[in-house]
């Protein structure tokens, strides 16, 4: 957050372009995000809307700021072999309480499309496990995100 204001407020060449650079929890929970709306092999547009929804929302971001996170979280989750250095990242800066909301957004990406696959599912009970949700905390947020949804 230091390093955030920092950026802000320092001195800028004059032709120097602003370019947006996430904090690790941001970006972890995003790759998360974009590696779920990929699982299925078929990113719908509504998964993909959804993100930059949510890079606004959840992470109050504006709306250029939300697109280079999901460019970048969408590259990260390609290019990534296994989940655990971003659930851990997850297990550092976020609390219960966020790692619920987070579930939920998962689960509101997966089922964007209006079909959760097998391997979407198992994706997020996986997930659930490393960042220390029980599958009734993963059940509660896949309820709250179709409630969401249906509102």
């Amino acid at each position: 957050m230091l390093k955030r204001f920092k950026e802000i407020f320092a001195p800028r060449e004059p032709s120097a372009t602003p370019q947006f650079n996430p904090d690790a929890s941001h970006l972890a929970a995003a790759v998360l995000l974009a590696y779920a709306s990929q699982i299925d092999g078929d990113e719908a547009a509504s998964e993909q809307a959804l993100l930059r929804r949510l890079g606004q929302s959840a992470f109050g971001l504006a709306a250029d700021e939300a697109d280079e996170l999901v460019v970048l979280a969408r590259q990260k989750a390609e290019d990534s072999t296994d989940l655990h250095s971003w659930t851990r990242q997850i297990n550092q800066y976020f609390d219960h309480d966020h790692k619920m909301h987070l579930m939920e957004c998962l689960w509101s990406v997966v089922d964007a499309d209006g079909e959760v696959t097998d391997f979407e599912a198992s994706l997020l009970q996986r997930i659930a496990g490393l960042i220390y949700l029980s599958p009734k905390d993963s059940a509660m947020a896949r309820q709250a995100a179709r409630s969401q949804a249906e509102s």
